[in-house]
């Protein structure tokens, strides 16, 4: 006896298997233009780690090494852009770039962006205030005794922490480090600023404010980790951002 289909059955068949063919096709080449385009990174100038010459844009730097290196190795083209930090953020929320680096993990980041597994550093933070201004900073860490206001760049996780320990940061004009500095020297709003401790030393020299400048020991928090941020909306759908996330996971183990 011949084992057939029903011929509705088989009418059913056919176009579904044609379909999931096409479909499974059609992903297929999705991934593979989606691998094949430059993913775009945004990061902010945050010497040593990230450092955009001001005549022609070129972005070098120890953390912009590490993600050269990481796409390097995936095989996959990556452009660099740079703006403030700020915009970097909103860029990747919106799905105008597809990576930022170099990012602290905050809930509020987590709802527009996955995180790496492993971070690419560990950041310290340190307190610069003016020769001569009166504190009583120490191992206590009581932030309520460095001279205020207290100044950090817009956008950046650190007023976060200031907020947390009852400190309302300044902000206004504040678009990076060199911004914050600049407000210092000139006695304009701000008593002290906070930055990275290994940003300190090179920011006072670039400006010219050795001297000037004092850097408060201890530190204020801990090494906390510094990851790459890969957009939700990076290649234009969740699952090629996910697949970058997984890329990028196996890079840096």
């Amino acid at each position: 006896m011949e084992n057939r289909l029903p011929q509705k059955i088989c009418r059913y068949v056919r176009p579904t298997l044609a379909g999931a063919l096409l479909m499974t096709g059609s992903l297929i080449t999705v991934e593979a233009s989606a691998s094949d385009k430059p993913v775009r990174a945004c990061t902010a100038h945050w010497p040593p780690f990230s450092i955009v010459d001001s005549k022609t844009g070129a972005v070098t730097g120890t953390h912009t090494q590490i993600v050269r290196t990481l796409f390097d190795q995936l095989g996959r083209k990556v452009e660099i852009s740079a703006m403030p930090w700020k915009r970097c953020l909103l860029a990747i929320r919106l799905g105008k770039q597809d990576i930022v680096y170099s990012a602290s993990h905050s809930a509020e980041r987590a709802g527009y962006a996955y995180f790496t597994e492993k971070p690419m550093d560990m950041v310290s933070y340190v307190f610069l205030t003016l020769v001569g201004a009166k504190h009583s900073w120490d191992n206590t860490r009581n932030v309520k005794s460095i001279p205020r206001p207290i100044g950090a760049p817009v956008g950046y996780s650190i007023n976060d922490r200031l907020r947390e320990d009852g400190i309302q940061p300044y902000n206004k004009g504040l678009a990076n480090d060199h911004d914050a500095l600049k407000y210092l020297l000139s006695g304009r709003s701000l008593q002290s600023i906070v930055v990275a401790k290994r940003v300190a030393g090179d920011l006072i020299r670039e400006e010219g404010a050795e001297g000037q400048v004092l850097i408060l020991d201890p530190p204020y928090i801990p090494p906390k980790a510094y990851y790459i941020a890969i957009s939700k909306l990076a290649g234009g759908h969740e699952q090629a951002a996910q697949n970058l996330l997984r890329q990028l996971n196996r890079s840096l183990e």
